[in-house]
């Protein structure tokens, strides 16, 4: 979940994962299950890896593609 926060390009944010009041710079990587509030000190989180964000590209081209297909879907009926 995201709240009152603006994610850098490049960055993943995993499942269950909250960031509430504190931007994330580019390329930044929040594991699942994190909570991160204004006050939490991003230094201690390692940088994306590249099959990380790899796997959430193919996560949002999936979902475009559930998109288009549940549109055409709809203009059948």
């Amino acid at each position: 979940m995201l709240f009152n926060c603006q994610v850098g390009n490049g960055s993943v944010v995993r499942h269950n994962s909250v960031v509430d009041g504190r931007d994330l710079p580019e390329n930044f990587y929040v594991p699942s299950t994190t909570r991160i509030g204004p006050n939490t000190d991003l230094s201690q989180f390692p940088p994306v890896s590249i099959s990380a964000s790899e796997f959430s590209e193919d996560v949002a081209h999936t979902n475009i593609d559930l998109v288009r297909g549940y549109k055409a879907l709809q203009n059948e009926f």
